[in-house]
């Protein structure tokens, strides 16, 4: 890892990092969250992914995990997703539903001892 890579990396885990993930993303565009998470030391996963004749996402599991905590959101409920915010602060993990949108969304949040 060359000194600037370093030292972004270091300032992502001071400062945090944040995605918004949408009904709209691609398989391809979570792929390239999924990779650019795993270079700052965090992994994420999307499951079951179901989508409308839109191509909109209606189903789905996220998780998001690091070497202290890990977050699952579920969505199944048919509708499209709302904005979804995943991210790490102080290197604990989450995943935050938008509130604007009313779904039936389990939120699992697990910080590991």
């Amino acid at each position: 890892m060359h000194s600037q890579e370093k030292r972004t990396f270091l300032q992502h885990r001071f400062d945090g990092y944040k995605m918004i993930l949408t009904k709209d993303h691609s398989t391809t565009k979570l792929t390239a969250i999924k990779h650019k998470l795993e270079s700052i030391g965090v992994l994420f996963t999307f499951t079951n992914v179901k989508r409308n004749r839109k191509k909109e996402i209606i189903g789905a599991v996220f998780t998001i995990r690091n070497k202290k905590s890990n977050a699952t959101v579920r969505f199944e409920n048919g509708k499209p997703i709302p904005d979804i915010l995943i991210g790490e602060v102080n290197d604990i993990v989450f995943i935050k539903p938008s509130n604007k949108i009313k779904t039936d969304v389990k939120n699992i949040l697990h910080q590991k001892n």
